[in-house]
């Protein structure tokens, strides 16, 4: 053995436990600002090399071959953790991983078998094949021969160090100079320790790899207080650019495709861009250049497919002023546009509601007040007749206009109160599948000069509660309109065309509430229905007539006083029905009418 005058252990341990201590200290500061990224891997870090340097310095204290080698298998709980660790803190520095708990998981798989290597290797002897004194190393004390599990842990080491080291320089071309320094100093951090540890396995040098950590931490602790490490933690451009929300390509001056992010090629489909002229990968590409939908003070809105896109085209400038190329931001706006069409839709549905109300209120109240006005009318001219003389004749055809003038009012109060829900007799069950048949019958030889009038029930009938006469009413109003909108397109020239006015009856059930279109009452409740529908092949209706047709006093009839189709809305209100309507200008209209079941 060597003499102590020749080498000194005692000062060895010195020189490590004071680096063991520093190395303490650096990772209690990473714990202090822990909410930092990475704060928290480079705290186990530097506790992983505290359990290799100061246990390297235990070594050096002890003289038994056995207290030896137990200290070297609990030192290589930090040797085994120091390449993992490194390789998480660098992967979290240079912004490559976030949120990746099974790949960081996964790094741990060799290093924990290590583990259980180094603690068994006296029943298998593949760590270690052999380990004896070094009688002339006192520094080592013990010499020891590796087996293949120590090479293939220490190739994984290598392995992990080195590709944490690599993510590091690469980040250096991504960063700003702010941030490169710190760059450089992690990278050399890392680099130390491993040139030290290869001169030591090739037996160049003596066991000086935790030395070589005495180096890292001064790089560490310089990067601390000097370079802000675990204070402002910079962000790749990488992962920026492919975590943005929105699709980006950088196209060059000819509008090929130079860089896209992750969101760019999801939205194409493609994950080989570069170079690709940006009209192949965006077929909405040539119309937008072309200024047909681009406008120069606001972003393009194009419809690709079912997609509706936001599409902002901005040119960036090199530094003498010429054009680099263009920034293409492409924003997916399908469901904000979605939701705003439901909102305006809503929108529209609640204010044709209270158009409604108010109008019903209005005529409920007009028919009430003129039902009186004409009681009174009436009232007196009965008895005026009653009291004229047998030989007024001139009279009496006065007080007969005055009635039937007041009858033809009675009757617009009629329809004004079936619009406001009032009037009509007591409900009793009405066979709809008759009813139809019968109005038909009736209405055909009148509407036979310009039409065909079908007739399509349901077998077997089909009752509701209603009013018999105003359910008549509701059928009459919808095919005398749909035989007039027949009447109007009638001809083409001088060759009339073939109408067809259909009526159809059937059995509808609702499974989920829904509204019906313009015009309708309260939307319908899940249940069965009879439904009528009639329909004809005539001029159609455009939206603005369509939102109109059942108010009060509309008309796009030259003579007609606009009251029939509001009194079918009223009295199927009363009924607790709704009414929709489809309608296609020049295509033909249909109107559907929904009345509960009993």
């Amino acid at each position: 053995m060597i003499p102590l005058a020749s080498w000194t252990p005692t000062a060895d341990a010195i020189v490590l436990t004071g680096l063991a201590v520093f190395v303490l200290w650096l990772a209690s500061v990473a714990v202090s600002r822990r909410h930092v990224a990475g704060a928290v891997v480079f705290a186990w870090l530097m506790s992983a090399v505290v359990v290799w340097v100061g246990l390297a310095a235990v070594q050096r204290l002890l003289t038994g071959v056995d207290a030896r080698v137990l200290a070297a298998q609990f030192q290589y709980l930090g040797i085994v953790a120091v390449a993992p660790l490194w390789f998480l803190f660098c992967r979290t520095n240079a912004s490559r991983t976030i949120n990746r708990p099974l790949e960081n998981l996964a790094v741990w798989i060799i290093p924990s078998l290590a583990i259980v290597a180094v603690f068994t290797n006296g029943s298998h002897h593949q760590f270690w094949t052999d380990i004896r004194p070094a009688f002339g190393d006192p520094a080592d004390g013990l010499i020891y021969e590796y087996g293949p599990f120590f090479w293939i842990s220490t190739a994984y080491s290598y392995l992990l160090v080195s590709a944490g080291t690599w993510d590091v320089v690469q980040a250096l071309r991504e960063r700003p100079a702010r941030y490169r320094s710190q760059t450089i100093a992690l990278a050399a951090a890392a680099t130390v320790p491993l040139v030290v540890n290869a001169f030591y396995l090739a037996k160049l040098t003596p066991d000086l790899p935790p030395l070589g950590f005495a180096v890292s931490g001064g790089l560490f602790g310089w990067s601390l207080f000097r370079e802000h490490l675990l204070d402002l933690t910079p962000i790749a451009r990488g992962v920026l650019f492919d975590r943005l929300t929105d699709a980006v390509f950088v196209l060059d001056p000819f509008y090929r495709v130079l860089d896209v992010n992750a969101k760019g090629r999801a939205l194409v489909g493609e994950t080989t861009l570069i170079g690709v002229e940006a009209s192949r990968v965006l077929p909405w590409w040539e119309s937008l250049i072309s200024g047909e939908t681009r406008h120069p003070d606001r972003p393009a809105i194009i419809r690709s497919g079912s997609k509706v896109l936001d599409v902002a085209v901005t040119p960036v400038a090199e530094s003498a002023g010429g054009l680099a190329g263009w920034l293409v931001v492409i924003r997916d706006v399908t469901q904000r546009r979605r939701e705003e069409e439901e909102r305006q839709a809503l929108g529209r549905r609640l204010q044709e509601q209270q158009r409604v109300e108010s109008l019903t209120l209005m005529a409920g109240g007009l028919a009430h007040d003129f039902s009186n006005i004409l009681t009174g009318i009436l009232g007196n001219a009965d008895l005026l007749a009653m009291r004229l003389p047998p030989d007024a004749t001139e009279l009496r055809e006065m007080v007969r206009a005055i009635t039937e003038g007041s009858e033809r009012a009675a009757d617009l109060v009629f329809k004004m109160q079936a619009y406001s829900g009032q009037g009509g007799g007591p409900h009793a069950p009405v066979d709809i599948s008759q009813l139809a048949r019968e109005m038909v019958d009736l209405l055909r030889p009148s509407v036979a000069k310009h039409c065909q009038l079908v007739s399509e029930t349901t077998e077997p009938p089909v009752s509701v509660l209603g009013d018999p006469t105003q359910l008549r009413q509701v059928m009459l109003n919808l095919v005398i309109n749909a035989a007039e909108s027949v009447d109007s397109s009638g001809t083409t020239g001088t060759k009339r065309t073939s109408g067809v006015v259909t009526v159809r009856t059937t059995v509808d059930t609702i499974t989920d509430a829904k509204t019906a279109t313009v015009g309708a009452p309260p939307a319908l409740a899940p249940g069965a229905y009879v439904r009528i529908d009639v329909s004809d092949n005539g001029v159609g209706m455009d939206d603005a007539t369509r939102t109109r047709m059942f108010d009060p006093f509309f008309s796009t009839k030259e003579l007609g006083r606009g009251l029939g189709l509001a009194s079918v809305l009223g009295i199927v209100k009363s009924h607790h029905g709704s009414i929709g309507v489809e309608s296609v200008p020049g295509q033909g209209t249909t109107v559907r009418v929904w009345l509960p079941l009993p």
